[in-house]
């Protein structure tokens, strides 16, 4: 997390004690702590911030589905599991994640009800 300068992170209550001794210690610049699938004191829960997300489109603020995006800039830094020893960042634009994820439907068909 270091290498990455994230200001976020998202991950499983699995690794929840990991994120607090991180958290505590102070030694990233991470301001957020996203739990995907576990609701805690110590972090914000993802379905937490998909309410709230709903609740600001209900309430008529669409900012965020007229945001311009730039396709090819830098959208996320993806750390790979490292098949040498230390862990790879993979820097991903809009385009790059929607061609993944084009090329993963015509392999698989995807619903709106998976997960």
């Amino acid at each position: 997390m270091q290498r990455s300068y994230a200001d976020a992170v998202i991950f499983e209550s699995q690794y929840s004690n990991t994120m607090k001794k991180i958290k505590n210690e102070n030694s990233t610049q991470v301001k957020h702590f996203i739990c995907m699938n576990e609701k805690s004191n110590d972090f914000i829960y993802f379905n937490d911030l998909l309410e709230e997300g709903k609740k600001i489109l209900d309430d008529g603020n669409n900012e965020y589905l007229t945001a311009e995006i730039d396709s090819k800039a830098l959208s996320i830094i993806l750390f790979t599991s490292g098949t040498t020893s230390i862990s790879k960042a993979v820097m991903l634009s809009h385009d790059n994640i929607t061609s993944n994820l084009y090329a993963l439907n015509c392999a698989e068909k995807l619903y709106d009800t998976d997960i």
